[in-house]
């Protein structure tokens, strides 16, 4: 609603600006007084509204006493006749010879500026066309006290001289210090030659002006590059370059702000780019009186994804020729640091293939012939599964047994920030103490059948469940049969058989634990080579891998000879038992209620008739060990960590 009004009152504004008002002074003095947030941003107006009176120069200086300060400000413009001077004085009344989208100032409140000033004291001005010259002077611009306009007797060359008085509340040489740094901020690129009387290193017969002037050129900046375009029908001019970050929005040459992010506005965020300047200039900027910032702002949405997708992958592209032509000879316009910096930067919000900062090889890794690109991690890592990085403190480390990359930590800044957002999950920190791995493909132990059989048998398939459904009389007197005893079977059975009615928050659960991976392997320290004795499984990537180093693992091996399906089921009962691990969000007694499901499910295996083999015996002695592991958890005992001891 605030800038609704703020932009019809400018339109207002607008309709009136050739016939000026003369009503509520008073209110106004305020009012534009308090649209500027340095009082000395006055000094910006008044040299903007001598370069739009056509003048080629500016210069200021100071006069002090004990109790005030007056700067004059004077140019060699055209100088302003009687009828120019009276809209001087009318406020809201600005008359600009020639195409008005090349003025500067637009509203005519720029004059104004002074009333920001604590402790104003008056206003002088002189002026003169060559032909005709006039003085005025004023206790304040918009006071109620009549303004006494006189002619001068001998005009002198064109040109207006200001001269403002104020209360005096720093030396002479610090303010025009003060206003010499607002002039170099705002006006530097103006096409003008702007002086400031320099007394802070005053030297008899020196240069005692100091220069605000800069060009504006692409050439002023390392690498810099302008590119021209519309959008929307309205014209920018862009200035790329390397410098200090700065992003900043100019019209017709003079700074507005610099607190847009000119190429992710649109994202309603800021993003840091190292290092990457851009200026940005257009007569269709239209401003705020103070000058603070952007009256539509709505313009910066299309600007800034235009500068992103179109501009800012060009400017890389030639940032990236200045580099290659550097290793041909060429002088250094840009170090490869800084186009690396700048293209993990870019990496996190876009690694589109076909940009080159994604083709761009920036990355140290171990036992490459050459660096890499964020391409070639990306496949690699979509392939092993796993990226490593590199243990800061175990130089000696022999990184060629590990079966994925190994990242050095001398990397682009940001790049550990960058594989975390993109790779998160798949980083294994060689740096952790406590870090564990799988052997790699190059280490010696390979599976055996038995391990591979005991693999087979781990996991959790509940779709067995639908087996058991009352309705299913043959399935029904099958399970029935595995419980046929004379001491309560039948409640145990039906006890079991209540399992399908899960509680919600296990039925959720049963999809997220028939996802998990389950796998056998033998886990090593950090080092990728020494063997881990002190952990029974590994849990990454939503895979569980059962660690055949471990005691208690090769005792369910040995059990899963006899009867696979109670090995594989203890497996999966002592790991779902880690809350800190899998599926941590769940409470204990869901945790449960999925144990006794899996048992129930895995009964099926065991119930088969066994084949005429040798090790029929075992095979028998297993089928007890569940049916009375069953019997336990019908009677809600819980599961002992040292189940299986």
């Amino acid at each position: 609603m605030a800038k609704k009004n703020e932009q019809e009152l400018a339109k207002a504004l607008e309709k009136i600006a050739q016939k000026g008002i003369t009503a509520d002074r008073q209110h106004l003095l305020e009012d534009i007084g308090a649209q500027f947030a340095d009082y000395r941003e006055w000094i910006r107006e008044y040299v903007v509204n001598a370069y739009d009176a056509g003048a080629g120069r500016c210069k200021i200086w100071g006069e002090e006493d004990n109790e005030k300060i007056t700067i004059f400000v004077q140019d060699d413009g055209h100088g302003m006749d009687r009828d120019r001077v009276v809209d001087f004085m009318t406020l809201f009344r600005s008359v600009k010879d020639g195409d008005p989208r090349k003025a500067v100032g637009r509203f005519g409140v720029g004059k104004a500026s002074i009333l920001a000033i604590p402790g104003l004291i008056g206003l002088a001005m002189e002026t003169s066309t060559g032909k005709e010259g006039w003085k005025m002077e004023s206790c304040s611009l918009l006071d109620a006290k009549p303004v006494q306009i006189r002619r001068m007797e001998n005009p002198g060359e064109p040109g207006t001289t200001f001269a403002v008085s104020y209360r005096k509340k720093v030396s002479l040489a610090q303010e025009l210090l003060k206003l010499g740094d607002v002039l170099s901020r705002y006006l530097r690129y103006l096409p003008m030659t702007i002086t400031v009387q320099n007394l802070a290193s005053f030297q008899p017969g020196g240069q005692n002006f100091r220069y605000i002037n800069d060009q504006w050129s692409a050439y002023r900046e390392r690498v810099g590059r302008k590119y021209t375009f519309t959008i929307n029908d309205y014209s920018f001019e862009a200035i790329l370059g390397i410098g200090k970050g700065s992003q900043e929005i100019y019209q017709n040459h003079v700074l507005i702000t610099d607190k847009y992010d000119l190429f992710f506005h649109d994202w309603g965020k800021s993003v840091s780019l190292p290092k990457l300047s851009v200026r940005i200039d257009s007569p269709d900027f239209e401003l705020p009186f103070g000058r603070h910032g952007l009256r539509n702002e709505e313009i910066l949405n299309p600007l800034s994804e235009y500068m992103r997708e179109t501009i800012l992958p060009q400017y890389f592209d030639e940032l990236y020729d200045a580099v290659q032509r550097q290793s041909a000879g060429d002088k250094i316009e840009i170090y490869s640091e800084e186009l690396e910096n700048l293209a993990v930067a870019l990496l996190r919000y876009d690694c589109d293939s076909r940009r080159m900062w994604s083709r761009l090889p920036m990355f140290n890794v171990w036992g490459a012939e050459q660096r890499m690109s964020y391409l070639q991690l990306h496949d690699l890592a979509g392939q092993k599964k796993r990226l490593y990085l590199e243990d800061p403190n175990n130089p000696g480390a022999d990184y060629t047994v590990f079966d994925a990359p190994v990242l050095m930590t001398i990397q682009p800044v940001g790049t550990f920030d960058l594989l975390q957002k993109h790779f998160g999950p798949l980083l294994v920190n060689l740096g952790d103490e406590n870090m564990v791995l799988e052997q790699t493909v190059t280490g010696n132990r390979k599976l055996t059948s038995e391990e591979l059989s005991f693999e087979s048998a781990l996991g959790f398939h509940t779709d067995t469940l639908a087996r058991y459904e009352p309705d299913n009389e043959k399935q029904t007197d099958s399970l029935r049969s595995l419980f046929d005893s004379p001491d309560g079977a039948e409640g145990l059975f039906a006890d079991l058989v209540k399992l399908n009615n899960l509680s919600n928050e296990a039925r959720s659960a049963r999809t997220d634990l028939e996802e998990i991976e389950w796998r056998v392997n033998y886990l090593v320290e950090r080092d990728g080579v020494t063997p881990c004795r002190r952990q029974k499984y590994l849990y990454t990537n939503n895979t569980v891998v059962l660690n055949l180093y471990h005691p208690e693992i090769r005792k369910l091996l040995e059990l899963s000879k006899k009867v696979p399906a109670l090995a594989g089921h203890w497996a999966l009962a002592m790991c779902l038992q880690d809350s800190r691990k899998i599926l941590s969000h769940l409470t204990p007694e869901a945790r449960e209620e999925l144990i006794r499901l899996d048992a129930v499910v895995r009964s099926q295996y065991v119930n088969k008739p066994p084949k005429k083999t040798p090790q029929s015996d075992r095979h028998s002695e297993g089928r007890q060990q569940f049916r009375d592991y069953l019997r336990m958890l019908a009677g809600r005992s819980g599961i002992s960590d040292n189940i299986i001891q």
